[in-house]
């Protein structure tokens, strides 16, 4: 122990073969202080209270402590599941592969049967006896430590808050498995003079499980529950953050040079600055620009799609991952070896995004150019090629001989959704049959061990957001396409599991830093990964529709209020003329949502001047995709998702009227979705942002709006 510092230990010891057995035994070391237990019962949880007061210190004098509760579990054993939210998942106990960042897997490793593996991340040991896991409660999304006893059929979460007054909690957990024991432990700094006074707040559900998706489903129903949460900050307008990033596609992000036209994806002059045909951008980003940019945002739009197909698809069909002046690169991190290896990520958004093109561009009264047409049925054909031989997808493949490179991970995530688009264009069964069996694959396989992995390219296969919610996204869509309540089970439980990647509360950021400046909501905002541990303004790279539509299929409001935190605090990261962030431009979104110090406590809150392009797609897709305002006029249900505000000033039996304000400064043209809770059992349109009703809304001013019952 430091000198200076006095520890002060509560020790809870919980029997875990014995429900609700558990001993309380408060104790401490310092002669400063004295300190009490206190617990009170709710509806199915335990509040438990840990006060520690100054009582004889001199009067004038402070002393600054640490201080700590522990729950201890007895008859601990590695088969228990430990969860953090968003950095540990199974107390991240996966094979380690120690190589710096980014991670570049050494093809003498290259085969189909690779375990989940990690760098050299946070983790509890798969052979040591002892070993411990260190996070703040920043490096939550939720804080919250979450348990899943197998043999017992039980499950715990704790909840506590991200501070006790004087910084971010320390939270341990320690295992010692030949003693058999495991323990929590929940610190805070305490800076006291006499008289002063400091309270540990932990709350514990317990109940049973006979799985780790039905604990998920039991977080999901009480995340956020003890925590902060403020008032949506309005900064910005759907219709003007679009009228934002549209002007930046078509300057920061528009290449045009002899034989070199296309949206890039990211920035600098790198390989990874130029076109990358998913994950971050590429033909992500041009669904919105076809459906509804203007003139040259559909022809550039249409120039980037000839240069995939004319220039990056593979003999066997899958796309290469990245193109730069004529040349072609992998998406291995090694640029000086062959192009020979392209994520399956990557490919998999590149169906999914062509088909809902094709849609796009029937929409606005385009010819779709045949080039397309095959190219895309030829990507799909290669991964029902790539199933039927293997049995998986894998990580990395091939895009010449469509050869799986890197196996294992649910890096396709995206693809049993991309196969329902491309069954419903082209009309093959075949595409739909193999979308069902990769989806049951992922299930069985990996959702149901309580983690997904292999979204983004440079983490090796550490549990993360990317792929859990693509997942999320094929099952909704196979359940739109089957009726099959098996698949609407699926996408339920892949969407709890989604949730412990996404803020829950807003986070006291530090007062001096741009987000506080900003009032920046937090909750919300998306984790990356285990390794990448910080919160990001929205999902990438996607709106998040499918979350919005397993609402609409099964009623529980708690999907449309995470989806409705996640699409209106996306725009409060964004840096505009009118309400600059840092030193950021017009548009500039940095992909950076620091809860977390794991870059330093300087970056807590802040970002550099830095434009992300795949935020931009994200911030794009969100307010095309999802209504403004969303209104079922039989029920009363209003839930708002664009930056205004909306008050009920008569409901009769015929109608509702509205006052909507506006009180940002950009002038409003938002988007309104009004549907019976009958209509509900009907599946949306396709297109949802062209049938949707627009209505004028000044800045700084409000209208009145009208709908019948």
């Amino acid at each position: 122990m430091k000198k200076g510092y006095i520890l002060i230990l509560l020790n809870v010891l919980i029997f875990t073969f014995a429900a609700q057995a558990q001993r309380v035994e408060p104790s401490y070391n310092s002669k400063f202080f004295t300190s009490s237990y206190s617990k009170s019962e709710g509806d199915g949880y335990v509040d438990h209270r840990f006060n520690f007061r100054v009582e004889k210190l001199l009067v004038g004098r402070s002393r600054k402590e640490l201080v700590s509760a522990s729950v201890t579990f007895e008859d601990w054993s590695k088969e228990n599941f430990l969860m953090m939210p968003a950095a540990a998942y199974d107390g991240n106990r996966f094979e380690i592969l120690n190589v710096g960042y980014p991670p570049i897997w050494p093809r003498a490793d290259w085969r189909l049967d690779i375990p989940t593996t990690v760098t050299n991340i946070r983790h509890l040991s798969k052979s040591e006896s002892r070993s411990s896991l260190s996070f703040k409660s920043g490096d939550f999304s939720t804080p919250a430590v979450v348990l899943f006893f197998p043999e017992k059929k039980l499950g715990k979460i704790f909840y506590f808050k991200q501070h006790a007054g004087f910084g971010n909690l320390l939270v341990d957990f320690y295992e010692d498995l030949e003693a058999r024991s495991g323990r929590l432990v929940l610190s805070s700094y305490f800076y006291g003079s006499r008289g002063d006074s400091l309270c540990l707040e932990l709350r514990e559900y317990e109940f049973s499980a006979s799985s780790i998706l039905e604990v998920y489903e039991r977080f999901f129903n009480t995340r956020g529950v003890i925590l902060n949460r403020r008032a949506d900050s309005h900064v910005t307008t759907y219709s003007a953050a679009w009228e934002i990033q549209e002007k930046l596609q078509n300057s920061l992000r528009w290449i045009d040079s002899p034989g070199e036209n296309y949206y890039r994806s990211g920035n600098g002059d790198s390989p990874y600055g130029h076109l990358q045909i998913a994950w971050i951008g590429g033909l992500i980003r041009l669904y919105p620009m076809i459906l509804r940019g203007d003139e040259i945002s559909v022809q550039r739009s249409i120039q980037t799609i000839n240069v995939v197909f004319e220039k990056m698809q593979g003999e066997s069909g899958y796309l290469y991952g990245i193109y730069k002046n004529g040349r072609l690169y992998g998406d291995d991190f090694d640029f000086e070896i062959k192009a020979d290896s392209a994520m399956v990520r990557k490919n998999g958004d590149a169906l999914y995004w062509m088909v809902r093109n094709f849609s796009a561009m029937k929409e606005r009264g385009f010819e779709i150019p045949q080039l397309w047409i095959d190219g895309t049925r030829r990507l799909a054909d290669a991964f029902c090629n790539t199933w039927d031989e293997s049995g998986q997808l894998g990580f990395h493949i091939n895009p010449e001989t469509g050869e799986i490179n890197l196996g294992g991970s649910t890096s396709g995530a995206t693809v049993p959704g991309a196969l329902v688009y491309a069954y419903k264009y082209y009309n093959d069964p075949r595409y739909l049959e193999v979308a069902k069996e990769i989806a049951v694959y992922y299930y069985e396989n990996f959702l149901v061990k309580g983690y997904t992995t292999g979204g983004p390219g440079e983490i090796l296969y550490a549990p993360d957001s990317e792929s859990s919610f693509a997942l999320l996204d094929s099952y909704v869509l196979l359940y739109e396409a089957t009726k099959d309540e098996d698949f609407l089970e699926m996408a339920r439980d892949a969407t709890h599991y989604f949730s412990s990647w996404v803020v829950s509360y807003d986070f006291e950021f530090p007062k001096r830093s741009m987000f506080a400046r900003n009032n920046v909501n937090s909750v919300g905002a998306v984790w990356a990964s285990v390794q990448n541990q910080h919160g990001a303004p929205g999902i990438c790279t996607n709106s998040g529709l499918s979350i919005f539509k397993l609402y609409r299929a099964t009623g529980n409001l708690k999907y449309l209020e995470m989806i409705q935190q996640t699409a209106h605090n996306i725009l409060g990261y964004m840096s505009t003329r009118k309400r600059p962030i840092g030193t950021n431009k017009d548009g500039h979104v940095c992909e950076r949502a620091n809860l977390s110090d794991w870059e330093g406590f300087q970056n807590v809150g802040n970002v550099g001047p830095y434009a992300n392009g795949w935020v931009e797609s994200a911030i794009m897709l969100t307010v095309t995709d999802l209504p403004g305002i969303y209104i079922q006029p039989d029920s009363g249900l209003v839930k708002v998702f664009d930056h205004l505000d909306v008050v009920k000033i008569e409901d009769s039996e015929e109608k509702i009227i509205f006052k909507i304000s506006n009180p940002t400064p950009y002038d409003a043209r938002t988007k309104i979705y009004s549907e019976s809770s009958a209509n509900l059992a009907n599946p949306l349109p396709s297109d949802l942002f062209t049938v949707m009703e627009e209505v004028f809304v000044p800045s700084h001013s409000h209208v009145i709006y009208e709908v019948l019952k």
